[in-house]
């Protein structure tokens, strides 16, 4: 696909005056245009797709069964694995007025907390499943911990579509609830109305250049932001075709995604910053041969801190299969502003822009510095879209090129959690002179030549000795000291003696680390010396997987602190500032 297809005509000036989302889908499904959506399935030759048509009539099939219940206006879940039934119940909500609640299916009968707290704070009036779990009903809705909870099939008998009738909903109606990922805490529902919905999706179309000549490829989590703005709902505001597949088969063999990308020319495909770790660290280099990627013109990454090393070694190797640098495009968003803030496709060759190290906390003026540590910058701020850079404690602007909380203001920002009004100091701050509704993201940064640089979360700011480190910095810079380290670490204070320590927990590369441990972990202290000047207190190495993530795959640090102050961490080896001690993993 050639490079001039990326800056496709502006989106159909039907859809772009949509009010609502299911505007959007019915303006784009009466311009007519091809397929919507195709599924792959590993090991399955039959693609399964929709056309927009298609997409439109589904979805107003499952919008008159829900309203047909009364459902207008309830909550509802959208309880279904990765895949089309999904796209049309979670869109036949929308079409129904009701509230869709994404949320993946317990596995196996396996009710986590995560389920726990999504259904005791939204408290849905129904579920929405897949056919075959019916039978099953109550035993599904005892897993749940629900009894009671109707649950509807979309994919069997349903109303025709002509019975559906536009639900009295406008930009200001709530479309769903996106519960955050719980890296820092219980999972809270983000608000997203209709108008946050379509505005921020035609500011991505904007920064991505997304339209029907550039196809979409994606393996997100349909249930986070992420994947179900970026991946499902804003290519259809754009009328780009998207692949899917699930995310479960691209953790099990991250070569389909490249496969995919290459097989159909994809323009756009991207994913947190562990996906292009994944692809490096886990694809055999046989396994490369004949992969076509120079069509890829947009490989976001985001949703996670972006790394430098990442970008380097995903550039490099995949370089001879056409991919170039330039695709890469970093970018910073949270579910409390729908999705996208910032980003930007790379210019030239640089990835990133190294800076001194004590230079980086809040209150600082980041100076330049070769050798330091590499930043990677998430581009200037979307369309329509205002952000400040503000000092967390006074609420006023910070001096410009100033480290400080980012805070961002426009109609893609949501109006808070559900259920929790007191909520009004993250999304109802205002800057002095400024009567707009500014969101607090928690969030640090600074902004240099009108890009945004992101330098970590307030929440995990470590303070020791009166310096401030963000974690995912040393992280870094640990899991590049040693080639026996793999993608996942977590740095985090601990109190030892009365006083503050850093603590950082790395998992190998390998299961059999025994003999390397005492290097390694000597690796990871030399490196934090030199470039942090700072000592951690304890290194503790752990076997692959054993640090706690999200659901999205977001390292979770709050809940590697606690497992490993309680002794439940399965740790191999660790070192507390001396000499390498081993220590036995918990059975």
């Amino acid at each position: 696909m050639p490079m001039s297809k990326l800056a496709s005509p502006p989106t159909d000036l039907a859809v772009r005056r949509a009010p609502t989302f299911v505007d959007v889908v019915t303006e784009r499904a009466a311009l007519g245009g091809g397929t919507a959506y195709t599924f792959v399935s590993p090991g399955r030759d039959e693609r399964p797709s929709l056309t927009f048509a298609e997409l439109d009539a589904r979805a107003r099939s499952v919008g008159a069964l829900l309203a047909g219940r009364g459902l207008g206006g309830e909550r509802v879940l959208v309880l279904l694995p990765p895949g089309l039934d999904y796209v049309v119940a979670f869109l036949g909500c929308l079409y129904a007025g009701a509230v869709a609640v994404p949320l993946y299916p317990p596995s196996g009968g396996k009710y986590t907390a995560r389920h726990a707290a999504v259904l005791t704070d939204s408290q849905p009036a129904a579920a929405l499943v897949p056919g075959d779990q019916l039978p099953r009903a109550a035993e599904l809705a005892e897993e749940l911990r629900a009894p009671g909870l109707p649950l509807l099939a979309v994919d069997g008998d349903l109303p025709p579509a002509g019975d559906w009738r536009r639900p009295g909903i406008d930009g200001d109606t709530l479309a769903f609830l996106q519960y955050t990922s719980g890296s820092t805490g219980t999972p809270r529902g983000v608000r997203v109305t209709h108008r946050n919905l379509v505005v921020n999706s035609a500011q991505i179309q904007e920064r991505f250049g997304s339209g029907p000549d550039t196809g979409v490829v994606s393996w997100l989590p349909p249930y986070h932001d992420m994947g179900l703005i970026g991946g499902i709902l804003q290519p259809v505001y754009a009328g780009a075709p998207v692949t899917l597949m699930s995310p479960t088969a691209f953790i099990t063999r991250p070569l389909l995604w490249l496969e995919l990308v290459s097989e159909l020319g994809a323009a756009i495909s991207g994913g947190p910053n562990f996906a292009y770790d994944l692809c490096v660290d886990r694809i055999p280099e046989e396994k490369l041969a004949g992969l076509d990627l120079s069509q890829w013109q947009v490989a976001f990454n985001g949703a996670e801190p972006v790394r430098a090393r990442t970008l380097e070694r995903f550039a490099e190797r995949m370089a001879p299969l056409g991919f170039r640098r330039e695709a890469f495009f970093p970018c910073y968003g949270l579910a409390e502003a729908t999705l996208m803030v910032s980003g930007r496709r790379v210019a030239g060759e640089r990835l990133a822009e190294t800076f001194d190290a004590d230079s980086l906390g809040p209150g600082h003026r980041p100076e330049p510095a070769p050798g330091g540590l590499p930043v990677v910058d998430c581009g200037p701020v979307a369309a329509d879209l205002d952000l400040t850079v503000a000092d967390a404690a006074t609420g006023r602007p910070c001096d410009p090129g100033t480290v400080g909380e980012i805070w961002v203001a426009g109609d893609n920002v949501a109006d808070g959690y559900w259920g929790h009004p007191d909520t009004g100091e993250t999304f109802g701050a205002r800057l002095p002179g400024d009567p707009r509704r500014h969101l607090r993201t928690g969030d640090y940064g600074f902004v240099r030549d009108g890009r945004l640089h992101v330098t970590g979360r307030s929440k995990d700011l470590i303070v020791v000795r009166g310096r401030n480190h963000y974690p995912q910095d040393l992280e870094t810079t640990a899991l590049a000291a040693h080639d026996g380290l793999r993608r996942g670490a977590a740095a985090f204070a601990v109190e030892r003696d009365g006083r503050e320590e850093i603590c950082l927990v790395v998992e190998t590369a390998h299961g059999h680390v025994e003999e390397t441990a005492d290097a390694v972990i000597g690796a990871v202290r030399a490196a934090l010396v030199r470039e942090h000047d700072v000592a951690p207190g304890t290194v503790a190495l752990v076997r692959p997987g054993a640090i706690p993530r999200t659901t999205s795959g977001k390292i979770q640090r709050s809940a590697t602190r606690a497992a490993f102050t309680d002794g439940t961490l399965p740790v191999v080896r660790r070192s507390d500032t001396g000499a390498p001690q081993p220590q036995a993993a918990p059975a």
